[in-house]
């Protein structure tokens, strides 16, 4: 029985320590009273319910606050995005036009059609063609100059014909060296100019063209063909390529000769 009172004590002791224990880790992990918590046995009372509702009224003016804030800033983000997408497009309505300055003309039909339309908007309306080949360096270096000139001449119309696609025609019409230049004034039948333009020669384009704006009668002879230059009337071909590609034997002899 002495044992059994012992043991009964030693489990009292270790259930009180437990529960000491218990408390302690309670109170330290308790969350801190309030400061407008009244104390407790200190007398003090604590905010009334008016104060109460004021100090919530405010609080939720500082959230309204901030949600007009935030709305505020929100709707400025869309106008500036609203104003932003409008440039865009326009940046992008721009590059198109840019891209559709110098227009290409599939064949024979289009030509035609763009000639018939020019001497429909009268006598004044002056036609640039450039013709072309895929395979002719000066030919590619010269494209990015005319666009440039054709989108500085907005009144003009400018057009490109490839000549490996329409070999035929291209002969009837005479071209005989690439890159080649014609300009019409009142269609088809007002030819004006026919040179060929290698990219060195580009700025007589403006200056030709520049001549034609100002009522100018252009360089071709009475017969409709162009006076030929000292370059062209003793063979050369300066700044122009011939209408075939090199074979690989003359590319061979050319490049040794470069060297």
């Amino acid at each position: 029985e002495i044992d059994q009172l012992c043991d009964s004590a030693m489990m009292a002791r270790l259930v009180a320590y437990l529960f000491a224990l218990w408390l302690a880790v309670a109170a330290a992990f308790a969350p801190a009273p309030h400061a407008a918590s009244p104390l407790v046995g200190s007398g003090r009372a604590g905010p009334s319910h008016s104060s109460r509702l004021a100090a919530a009224r405010e609080a939720g003016g500082l959230c309204a606050g901030r949600s007009h804030v935030l709305a505020s800033s929100a709707l400025a983000s869309s106008q500036r995005a609203a104003d932003v997408i409008p440039r865009r497009r326009a940046s992008a309505v721009r590059m198109q036009l840019d891209a559709a300055t110098v227009v290409h003309l599939d064949g024979r039909e289009q030509f035609e059609t763009a000639m018939t339309k020019s001497a429909a908007e009268g006598s004044e309306a002056i036609v640039v063609v450039k013709y072309y080949a895929s395979w002719c360096r000066a030919c590619k270096a010269l494209g990015p100059k005319v666009e440039k000139i054709a989108r500085n001449h907005p009144d003009v119309r400018f057009y490109e014909l490839e000549f490996e696609a329409n070999k035929v025609f291209c002969k009837e019409l005479g071209i005989k060296v690439l890159p080649y230049i014609e300009m019409f004034k009142g269609g088809f039948g007002g030819k004006k100019e026919s040179f060929s333009c290698g990219p060195s020669k580009a700025p007589l384009i403006s200056e030709k063209l520049r001549a034609l704006l100002d009522g100018g009668e252009g360089s071709l002879t009475a017969e409709g063909a162009a006076a030929p230059s000292t370059a062209e009337a003793s063979g050369e071909r300066v700044g122009a390529a011939p209408l075939s590609p090199p074979s690989p034997l003359e590319a061979t002899v050319e490049a040794k000769g470069s060297q």
